[in-house]
């Protein structure tokens, strides 16, 4: 079965804008899961924007776009390892 997860921003990020990493690492924990059940998992997921402002120390969202490489790279880092585990 493919499972498509989707995760949005409040979902990912404290109230000040940081990146919860604990989410992250139940979310790749559950997926993780399901694969080793052999499902297949799309993620698909928000929070760049949020994490650019905090990464940035911005007050408000900027008007231009913001790069998507920090969400980019937790979750490949997160999950790759956790699904790496149970293959």
């Amino acid at each position: 079965m493919k499972i498509v997860v989707k995760i949005g921003t409040s979902s990912l990020t404290s109230d000040d804008g940081v990146l919860r990493h604990d989410v992250v690492a139940a979310v790749a924990d559950q997926i993780s899961h399901a694969k080793t059940q052999g499902h297949d998992v799309v993620l698909v997921t928000s929070g760049a924007v949020a994490l650019g402002i905090a990464g940035l120390r911005l007050d408000r969202r900027p008007t231009d776009v913001l790069s998507s490489t920090g969400i980019v790279c937790s979750w490949t880092t997160t999950v790759d390892g956790r699904v790496r585990k149970s293959i």
